[in-house]
């Protein structure tokens, strides 16, 4: 079986993760110092379809696993705050 590409981003993060049709299987993020959050959309930016807001509080990290997989159709983008420190997006390419 081929292995999904994960990614590590770090903070203040505005980034398309992948452009095109993708299966998300989950979003890590972490926050140190201060309470971080993470918005992820089905899209090229924000105007897309909100997928998942995740939030850790200061010095946590929070994961949000979709166990079989979200099918997503435009497009993956991602938009951290300043304090979350990393945030990692695990899916497969299907195109």
């Amino acid at each position: 079986m081929e292995g999904f590409p994960i990614l590590g981003y770090t903070a203040a993060l505005v980034t398309q993760v992948h452009e095109g049709r993708a299966i998300l299987y989950s979003v890590h993020i972490a926050a140190d110092g201060a309470n971080g959050d993470c918005q992820v959309y089905d899209g090229e930016g924000t105007g897309g379809d909100l997928i998942a807001h995740l939030e850790a509080l200061s010095g946590t990290s929070f994961e949000r696993s979709f166990a079989r997989g979200i099918v997503i159709n435009k497009g993956i983008h991602l938009v951290a705050n300043a304090v979350t420190t990393k945030c990692t997006v695990e899916y497969r390419d299907i195109d």
